[in-house]
């Protein structure tokens, strides 16, 4: 599976490679960093189901985008912490300057999803 998942990462990060969309050129940047990778591959491995990406808004961070990498817990399985996670994007240096996991999105009122 692990194989499987870096082809996948692997081929966004192609098809991102034009994109003037911040979200999916941030979000690029994030399957760049082996961290991140590795937190991924973490969360699918630990039966953790994939329900896509996005990127937060946040307001008075230029330059930086949240990108949210969103997981629920399986059938049958009832988790009281989300297993989300973001990796914070330096849009100007290109790279991952934080991993928030688990990442609670009602402690930060001034964002949403995009």
């Amino acid at each position: 599976m692990t194989n499987e998942l870096h082809s996948q990462f692997d081929a966004f990060i192609n098809s991102a490679a034009f994109s003037l969309d911040p979200c999916t050129v941030a979000t690029a940047i994030a399957l760049t960093n082996q961290p991140v990778r590795e937190k991924l591959i973490e969360k699918f491995n630990a039966g953790y189901m994939y329900n896509g990406y996005g990127c937060l808004k946040v307001v008075g961070n230029l330059g930086v985008s949240y990108v949210a990498f969103k997981f629920s817990c399986p059938a049958g399985v009832h988790c009281f912490i989300n297993p989300s996670f973001v990796a914070v994007v330096n849009l100007v240096t290109k790279k991952v300057i934080d991993i928030i996991d688990p990442f609670h999105v009602s402690e930060y009122e001034e964002l949403r999803l995009n």
